[in-house]
Order: structure tokens, then C-alpha cells, then sequence
């Protein structure tokens, strides 16, 4: 119920994007993206772009959730700009450097994607031009 996938660059370890839990009845998953802090600009763009396309046109998943640490705005606004929505948070529920943290719940529906995949496509045209992205997938 897990698919993890490491992201590559000049076949150097970048990070891994994965969709966790996933509830193949329902339709629904969560997921998680890391990427080493010195490739940041503009690669997460590129990776939540075609993971995305990935779980809503691929898997056919009908719904995605993510969780994120209250503190990373550039994260939760990331995400908000491809079209999750502020579903809630689970307050205090981490501890980080001895301090207690929340938890923001985002949510994505395939509709949802399916109004803002052509628009962001335009708005990020440049930066995913700039990576081929190849998934390998084979579902077992």
C-alpha cells in the first residue's frame, strides 16, 4: 500500500517523493516529498507537478492528503498553489528541537487537479522544460 520513488538527477540521490497508506477501495492516500535542501529551487515544483499527474492520471486515485509541520510555510504554500486546500490541523502533535508542533492537513481531489493541472503546466512551462522525468512504474 506504499509506492516510494527516488528522485535522480545525473544519477545523484536528490530525494524521494512516495504515496503512503493507500486505500485502493477508496480511492485515497497520502504522500510525502523530501529533497536534499541544496536542489530545492524549482525541482519540488517540477516533482509535485508529475507525481500528481501520476496518482490522479496513473493510479486513478480520487483523493490526496498531506501533512504538513505548521513552521514550513514555503511547503503548505506550495501546496496550496496547485490546488490543495486547508483541511484542518492535529495541534501540538510533534516535537521538534524541544518544541511542540502542529500539524496542517491538506487535501487534493482528482477535479480539483484535473481545473489546475493546464494552468500551472503554462505558469511552471520553463522549469519543467528543464528536467525529462522519467517514472518507472510496474503496479505488482
Amino acid at each position: 500500500n506504499n509506492i516510494i520513488f527516488i528522485i535522480l538527477l545525473n544519477n545523484t540521490v536528490l530525494g524521494c517523493v512516495s504515496a503512503n497508506n493507500i486505500d485502493w477501495i477508496h480511492k485515497n492516500s497520502g504522500w510525502a516529498l523530501y529533497l536534499d535542501e541544496n536542489y530545492r529551487s524549482g525541482l519540488g515544483v517540477v516533482v509535485e507537478f508529475h507525481f500528481l499527474n501520476f496518482i490522479f492520471n496513473k493510479l486513478k486515485l480520487k483523493k490526496l492528503n498531506s501533512e504538513v509541520i505548521e513552521t514550513n510555510k514555503s511547503v503548505i504554500n506550495m501546496h496550496i498553489n496547485f490546488g490543495f486546500v486547508k483541511e484542518g490541523l492535529i495541534d501540538y502533535n510533534i516535537k521538534k528541537k524541544n518544541k511542540r508542533l502542529g500539524v496542517i492537513l491538506l487535501g487534493l481531489t482528482d477535479k480539483e487537479w484535473s481545473i489546475k493541472k493546464t494552468i500551472l503546466f503554462k505558469k511552471f512551462r520553463s522549469i519543467l522544460n528543464k528536467f525529462r522525468v522519467k517514472i518507472e512504474y510496474e503496479k505488482q
